[in-house]
């Protein structure tokens, strides 16, 4: 079977997924990129076709490849700008030199694809009993079409390394987006910075509030529903859904996902929120390979987001 993640490194305690090479925690951005497998550019390629005896140039289109192997990432249009994987982290090299955040993690999923970092903005809160978040910052690079270059604010809950999704009062949790028919300059992309601490103040007032705010079973059962199959919850028995797999491994969550037993967590609308976040990032999926990939970019941020949105109406409406 064919991994996700291709190569992948990481610092500090052993990450939820368990994947990749440790390095050691004040590891520079430049060495970051050579553990990590990184360290290799994206190439514009000239495209052609063979018809019958001659061979003819696609000049609309050009092949993205990797220098290192020379494998093709993807095809793309012919005023399609890469950014390299080394000009990506320049994102963070000033704040990681200065002290003001640690680069932890930095890897390649999809064969090279799609290239990722993630730093601490060494920055959090914690709500009542001691449950700590902390403040993260996403940095994804694409090497496809139609995909931009993305930096956006990734809270983690500390007891359950859950990743947080969010998106508050229909703001995008982006705090930075480049296409790829620009110049990317790290400059401009870094004074948007100051965006994911005031996402961080927002994130701590939303996760205080459904904290606040205790659930009922009852609803607590159709919030499970709504999140897991917004379609068929609109029409169909909410009853017969409640006995599907994952409505019942998010009933059965609440009780058993770490930091249940926190005043935050137990009984609250938080604690609701973090079976779906805790069952995303380390049960569902194939594998952990997999689960990370979805997490972060697929179907399981998607139930992440929803979640976080609904808890906050049924907050509002108790």
């Amino acid at each position: 079977m064919a991994h996700m993640i291709e190569t992948m490194a990481w610092t500090g305690p052993t990450p939820w997924h368990g994947l990749g090479v440790q390095v050691d925690p004040d590891i520079s951005t430049d060495d970051m990129l050579v553990t990590a497998g990184l360290d290799w550019d994206v190439e514009k390629t000239p495209l052609f076709a063979t018809m019958g005896d001659q061979t003819v140039s696609i000049p609309t289109h050009t092949a993205l490849t990797r220098s290192s192997d020379g494998k093709v990432l993807s095809v793309v249009g012919a005023g399609y700008q890469p950014v390299q994987n080394r000009e990506a982290l320049e994102f963070f090299r000033t704040f990681v030199e200065a002290g003001d955040m640690t680069l932890e993690t930095a890897g390649s999923l999809g064969g090279g694809k799609r290239i990722w970092a993630l730093a601490s903005l060494r920055d959090g809160f914690e709500l009542d009993g001691g449950d700590a978040v902390q403040g993260y910052l996403l940095l994804t690079n694409p090497h496809t079409p139609n995909a931009a270059l993305v930096a956006q604010f990734t809270p983690i809950r500390v007891v359950c390394a859950n990743t947080m999704a969010m998106a508050l009062a229909g703001e995008s949790a982006e705090i930075y987006r480049h296409a790829h028919f620009t110049t990317f300059d790290a400059d401009r992309a870094k004074a948007a910075l100051g965006l994911a601490r005031h996402q961080l103040a927002d994130f701590h007032e939303a996760s205080a509030f459904l904290a606040s705010k205790r659930s009922t079973d009852e609803m607590v059962r159709r919030f499970f529903v709504e999140v897991f199959e917004p379609v068929r919850s609109v029409n169909d028995d909410i009853e017969s859904l409640v006995r599907l797999p994952r409505v019942q491994r998010a009933l059965d969550a609440l009780t058993v996902q770490p930091g249940a037993e926190l005043r935050s967590s137990e009984g609250t609308w938080w604690g609701a929120v973090n079976a779906v976040t805790w069952l995303a990032d380390h049960k569902f999926g194939r594998s952990a390979d997999t689960r990370l990939s979805s997490a972060w970019y697929g179907e399981a941020r998607q139930f992440k987001l929803r979640a976080l949105a609904k808890a906050l109406d049924y907050a509002r409406a108790a």
